[in-house]
């Protein structure tokens, strides 16, 4: 998991430091955060044309509620970040995910 690398521990500095400077945070978000989003969101809005998953999602608030743990415990390091979480946050998440065979 690249939260639990090297990398990671820069994301966090970097997230921060943007506190208080939030130009720090702006280039952060735009050159590391929105081109991830992006394929992201490309990723479930087919998977939402296919059927996979909900279609009245918005896909900001899905990668929001998948991400947002992860962030949590990488910036403030209350309990471990391990692929064991972030297998337990999709399980949790992913049932409000599903498309419901009755609308099909």
């Amino acid at each position: 998991m690249i939260f639990r690398s090297p990398l990671g521990q820069i994301v966090a500095t970097v997230i921060g430091a943007g506190q208080s400077e939030p130009e720090i945070l702006e280039a952060f978000r735009n050159h590391w955060v929105e081109p991830r989003r992006l394929e992201a969101r490309r990723l479930l809005r087919q998977a939402m044309k296919n059927g996979e998953i909900r279609a009245d999602l918005n896909p900001d608030t899905v990668l929001d509620l998948l991400y947002g743990p992860l962030y949590l415990r990488l910036l403030l390091k209350h309990a471990p970040l391990d692929e064991d979480f972030a297998d337990v946050v999709f399980d949790v998440v992913s049932p409000a995910l599903a498309a419901s065979r009755s609308r099909e």
